[in-house]
């Protein structure tokens, strides 16, 4: 299902070259959803991130030019996202644990699998009554959760904690992190 508009969307170009500076470019979609950056370097060892918000959700794709390249077509692909949490499959989670001056620093990575193809994330309006994508309880005395740069959908209240998405189609994980 496609959003109600792909035109005026801001696309953002990520440019990661070896050794060098990372470079920064930005367009906007057209009314069909079409975008197009020029002058960007065509060498196969410079790898670009390709993202756009829609939905207030991000979407985005890896790209590269092959050897002699000058043109790369790439397709961000961009649907509403569906609050049919279902299908999800929880993995296994990982825990490390570090021992510090201050008491113990517990690391919590979960993997979570979306066979769907539309990104899945129920809006804090609509959590009411719902079951989250996963969560967890933290033991007694735990510290407030804190989440890597970037991560949004985890909630807790009190001892508890909700993922809520959004959690796009393959396999992603979610990570957190709290003390004792």
């Amino acid at each position: 299902e496609e959003p109600g508009e792909v035109g005026g969307l801001a696309i953002i170009l990520y440019a990661i070259p070896p050794g060098g500076d990372p470079g920064l470019g930005r367009t906007t979609s057209d009314a069909s959803g079409a975008f197009a950056f020029e002058g960007i370097a065509n060498a196969p060892d410079v790898s670009y991130l390709i993202g756009v918000r829609a939905d207030d959700l991000p979407f985005g794709t890896r790209a590269a030019f092959a050897p002699g390249e000058t043109v790369h077509e790439v397709e961000l692909r961009v649907a509403s996202p569906s609050e049919d949490a279902s299908a999800v499959l929880r993995g296994p989670a990982r825990l490390r644990i570090d021992a510090g001056c201050g008491g113990l620093r517990v690391v919590e990575t979960h993997e979570l699998r979306n066979p769907q193809e539309r990104v899945v994330f129920v809006p804090e309006a609509r959590r009411a009554g719902r079951t989250p994508l996963f969560e967890v309880t933290l033991p007694e005395g735990a510290s407030p959760i804190s989440v890597p740069f970037g991560s949004q959908g985890l909630v807790q209240e009190g001892r508890r904690v909700a993922y809520w998405g959004p959690l796009h189609p393959g396999v992603q994980e979610v990570e957190m992190s709290w003390s004792m």
